[in-house]
């Protein structure tokens, strides 16, 4: 979900396009993007959905201001704000995608691994404990 919120003293119109992107690519996720038209007073809010269908790709991946463009009456006086910078637009929201097996192979299992080792330890250690005092 994205969020837009007039934090001025003006009103504003305008819209916000945000897409997926990956790190790894200069292509972007599908033609999925979520467009949140504004028209806000000061102080409200309104939002936009991505949903994206399944990230086949793993790795960073981001969530991207594509266009913004918002107009500010105030007056006399008209503002206009354009981000459209070359092939890396702003970006709002980073996470990390994996597949489940990879990340239950790679992180989950040698964690588990980890826990057994320790457990392990304190038991070798407390049978030894067991044998000093035992004799």
């Amino acid at each position: 979900m994205i969020e837009a919120t007039n934090i001025s003293d003006a009103s504003i119109g305008g819209r916000v396009i945000a897409r997926v992107e990956f790190d790894e690519s200069d292509d972007d996720y599908g033609e999925e993007h979520a467009s949140i038209n504004l028209g806000l007073e000061p102080g409200e809010s309104t939002t936009g959905t991505l949903n994206p269908d399944m990230i086949s790709h793993r790795g960073h991946a981001a969530v991207r201001i594509d266009t913004a463009v918002v107009h500010e009456s105030d007056g006399d006086y008209d503002y206009e704000t354009r981000n459209r910078s070359g092939n890396r637009r702003a970006r709002a929201y980073t996470f990390m995608v994996y597949d489940r097996d990879y990340y239950r192979v790679n992180y989950l299992l040698p964690r588990y691994a980890q826990y057994l080792a320790a457990f392990l330890s304190v038991l070798i250690v407390g049978v030894g404990v067991i044998q000093i005092i035992g004799t």
